[in-house]
């Protein structure tokens, strides 16, 4: 496998050849991925999209609210949340579908260089965010960043100096990040791991199953 992606009690990964494989799941709903090759995946709580070899979006499992049916068109890049996703169309504007109840599927517009189901880094490397902001989720910190992603209610990027700052709901401490230097970082519902400049792997917040122990 070339890269892995977890969602709620469901996994995918790519295989070297751009296939796709899926395990576990709740009953009733298929993770079955399509046939073909695919680029990128990202796994919501019960769904997961991916990019094909064509640039186009495919989706499977839970599609309650049309988080996994996808818009047309050829994409960047995709990121999928607990009921809605988004993606960076090939012009660099942002494209959401799903569920809408605070503004998920509503990003703003303009170019971006790149995003997660949440926030996005516009061209001057500032993050802006959309939906609920009931725990300040949409309210980043100013500065330069590389990279974001967004967990249930709460977000994490790298800035330009190769900090993690988060910002949102805090009550597992899965905004609290530690000090140090890190190359990526990947925020999930309730807890956020990142790996430093030396490869080493780190979490912070929920660890209720064990989620927040790496090995």
């Amino acid at each position: 496998f070339r890269s892995v992606t977890a969602g709620h009690t469901h996994t995918c990964a790519i295989e070297d050849s751009g296939a796709v494989q899926c395990w576990g799941g709740t009953e009733g709903i298929s993770h079955t991925a399509p046939s073909g090759t695919f680029r990128s995946i990202s796994a919501g709580a019960s769904h997961t999209c991916g990019i094909d070899t064509d640039g186009v979006v495919q989706c499977w499992g839970w599609d309650s609210e049309g988080q996994a049916t996808p818009l047309p068109g050829a994409f960047l890049t995709v990121a999928a949340n607990v009921a809605h996703t988004c993606g960076v169309d090939s012009s660099g504007a942002l494209q959401c579908w799903g569920r809408n109840d605070h503004g998920e599927t509503d990003p703003p517009t303009g170019t971006v260089s790149r995003a997660s189901s949440l926030c996005a880094i516009d061209t001057s490397g500032a993050v802006v965010c959309w939906g609920d902001d009931y725990y300040g989720q949409t309210r980043p910190p100013s500065g330069s960043f590389l990279q974001v992603s967004s967990g249930a209610v709460h977000n994490c990027a790298i800035n330009e100096d190769a900090a993690v700052q988060c910002w949102g709901y805090d009550g597992d401490g899965q905004a609290t990040p530690p000090s140090g230097s890190f190359r990526s970082v990947h925020a999930g519902m309730f807890h956020t791991c990142a790996i430093d400049t030396a490869g080493d792997t780190h979490c912070w917040g929920s660890d209720d199953f064990g989620q927040a122990t790496p090995p």
